[in-house]
């Protein structure tokens, strides 16, 4: 199999299928016809952002994070105009979709090194990112640290399946580095910290992916002593989300009103008492 089919399989098994979207001729070679490391794979995901975007807010519901809302972004990167190919592996647009627009080498790192740096290891000669890593653009003004919940869990998934195509170790921030990391004195993407990364990398894996009945949640929400599977899985997915702190135990879990503040917060929610559940909430939180 070639790495174009290897990463195939392991986005189809590590990415929602309605975040997963391939461009035209993402298979094909660009300027490159394999990897330049030792075993003919990428060595790692350099993460970008487009320094621009339709909003910079987190709110999900805004209307510059929906689907279609970035699509100048999104086309620019997958063929830039200089150069006619794509400028980057990968797109991470707001809503968390993943757009695949290659599978080989094609420009997106420029020069750097990684000499003197934990990445030292990953063996990228100066000035030769572009052989050896692939790229992914996160759809972002870059002004601040503004990434939506949505694209730091698409983030997560698209870290594992490449991982699982180029047989990484793990999904540990020495296969991805961000481009400031690669290049100091030229680049400041991306905002947020390399511990803030792993954060993300670590989250995860509470919940069962699905959705609750809105209704079990309100009904949890109005009996303080009711314990049910609708707040068990709204817990579950504020745990991945970041939100909640602790372990929720099935059967046992209550309303979980701080976390639902927690997450209110963290997005200038100010429309409903802290704490409150809502509609725009729900479909917030599980992004449906």
């Amino acid at each position: 199999m070639t790495y174009a089919d290897d990463l195939k399989k392991a986005l189809d098994a590590h990415v929602q299928t309605s975040k997963l979207h391939y461009m035209d001729g993402w298979k094909r070679e660009w300027y490159r016809s394999s990897w330049a490391s030792n075993k003919g794979r990428p060595v790692a995901l350099i993460l970008h952002h487009t320094a621009g975007a339709a909003t910079s807010s987190t709110n999900p519901n805004h209307a510059g994070n929906q689907h279609g809302a970035n699509d100048g972004q999104i086309k620019y990167v997958n063929r830039h105009p200089s150069y006619n190919m794509p400028c980057s592996a990968f797109t991470l647009d707001r809503d968390g979709c993943i757009y695949v627009n290659a599978a080989l080498p094609c420009y997106h790192a420029g020069e750097g090194s990684f000499r003197g740096t934990e990445w030292s290891s990953l063996g990228v000669p100066d000035d030769s990112a572009n052989s050896y890593c692939l790229g992914v653009e996160c759809v972002d003004k870059g002004q601040d640290k503004t990434f939506t919940d949505a694209m730091k869990e698409s983030l997560r998934w698209l870290a594992e399946a490449c991982a699982e195509a180029s047989g990484w170790k793990d999904t540990s921030t020495l296969y991805l580095p961000r481009h400031k990391d690669w290049a100091p004195d030229r680049k400041v993407d991306i905002k947020y910290s390399n511990s803030e990364v792993q954060k993300w990398m670590e989250a995860g894996g509470m919940w069962d992916g699905k959705v609750p009945d809105i209704e079990g949640v309100f009904n949890a929400q109005n009996d303080s002593t009711l314990a049910n599977p609708a707040s068990y899985r709204l817990a579950c997915r504020l745990v991945d989300l970041g939100f909640f702190s602790g372990t929720p135990v099935e059967g046992q879990q209550k309303y979980p009103a701080k976390g639902v503040a927690n997450w209110q917060d963290a997005h200038g929610w100010k429309a409903y008492p802290a704490g409150a559940y809502s509609p725009d909430a729900h479909a917030g939180i599980f992004g449906s």
